[in-house]
């Protein structure tokens, strides 16, 4: 059986003397082969990548390792992680954006520059980014853009990624992404890596941790550092003749309840309704479209919208989105991770569906105002008196 044991990234030493340091999990075959890198927990509020990397180190404790070496961060973010936060809390910075560190910037690109310089230093085969991003989704891989200097790397990357066994789509178009871990490791160090989205935030998925499990054990089996009898395949994985692309992130531009009219994998046409947004009242105040023939990979795991609210992540084969869909990049840069604007009003109608109301403008009254009710023994209310001066 292979050897296992413990390492360490030191990050810094806290105010009551106590080091932070990250403990690396290692599996080594003791023969020369492939390094395999995995990570969780990046984003600390994401957290079935810690029982996928378990469950593959628990897988070698009865099955061997034939060459090669497994290295493992189940914990990156230890600190957002055990207060169930997205950022590092010592500067509310969103780690994935700070890559590949700075050793003089910040505590979290400090902290980022140890992680990376260690990855680096074991000159890894793969990298395997674990996230998470929401319940009402469809497992999936996201691949970085890729500089001109990398292209070769970004091929490697995308021969492991149809490998894993799950839907994949090449990241968001003007996304400023180029900071991520895995972006930063492709286009800087030139190791092949991509980022796999797990389900939702705060608790463990069964479904979703063992579609990470299987497609880590594909890579392996890939690389001949295992042997496993074949290859897995997600039966969510959409299957095209083309590389998918992110579109975009759709938002809306009303505050109301979702009403959704696609689920994830499915695929739509362009304009085809969505969702619908309806108020208190149960009336239609906007119905939001697809920018283009395209797949759903994504739906929010909330009923309620506010104006800006990411409703869907959508990919395509061929996007071709109108400029006058098209969010400028001001926006791109300025809306939070996921928060791109693309909505559209319509007034058609659908197989199931009646005829769209308008949306009723800020300015207008209703047309049909509620009517107060009184009740039979209702008397009038005398006007207050004034009180009398004190003295």
């Amino acid at each position: 059986m292979a050897a296992f044991s413990v390492d360490t990234i030191k990050c810094l030493t806290g105010v009551d003397l106590a080091e932070h340091n990250l403990p690396v999990m290692v599996l080594d075959s003791e023969k020369e082969g492939p390094a395999v890198w995995l990570f969780g927990a990046l984003h600390g509020d994401e957290v079935n990548g810690v029982e996928v990397i378990h469950r593959i180190f628990k897988f070698f404790k009865r099955q061997p390792l034939k060459k090669g070496k497994i290295y493992a961060l189940p914990i990156a973010n230890p600190w957002g992680f055990e207060l169930r936060k997205r950022e590092n809390p010592f500067d509310l910075l969103d780690m994935n954006r700070h890559f590949p560190g700075d050793p003089e910037g910040s505590t979290s690109e400090r902290i980022n520059y140890a992680i990376f310089k260690f990855i680096t230093e074991t000159k890894p085969t793969v990298f395997v980014d674990l996230h998470a991003d929401y319940i009402g989704a469809i497992p999936h891989i996201i691949v970085d853009r890729v500089k001109k200097h990398a292209q070769e790397v970004g091929e490697k990357t995308w021969e492991f990624v149809n490998k894993f066994g799950l839907t994949a789509s090449e990241e968001l178009e003007g996304y400023e992404t180029e900071k991520s871990l895995s972006a930063a490791l492709v286009n800087e160090a030139k190791i092949p890596a991509f980022t796999v989205e797990l389900g939702g935030t705060n608790v463990i998925s069964e479904p979703f941790v063992r579609a990470g499990v299987s497609g880590i054990k594909n890579i392996l089996k890939y690389l001949d550092m295992v042997d496993y009898p074949k290859y897995w395949e997600s039966e969510t994985k959409i299957k095209t003749s083309k590389r998918l692309k992110l579109v975009e992130y759709v938002t809306c531009n009303e505050s109301g309840i979702i009403k959704f009219l696609v689920k994830p994998g499915q695929k739509v046409k362009e304009n085809k309704p969505l969702a619908k947004i309806k108020d208190v009242l149960g009336r239609t105040r906007d119905i939001v479209t697809a920018p283009a023939d395209c797949y759903v990979i994504a739906c929010t795991d909330t009923a309620v919208s506010f104006p800006g609210s990411f409703l869907f992540l959508l990919a395509a084969e061929s996007p071709k989105i109108p400029e006058s869909k098209k969010p400028k990049p001001s926006q791109i840069l300025a809306c939070p991770p996921k928060f791109q604007r693309n909505l559209q009003r319509v007034d058609k109608t659908w197989e199931g569906e009646t005829k769209a109301e308008e949306p009723l403008k800020a300015e207008e009254p209703l047309k049909e105002p509620l009517k107060e009710i009184k009740t039979e023994k209702e008397s009038p209310k005398e006007p207050l008196k004034p009180s009398k001066p004190t003295k």
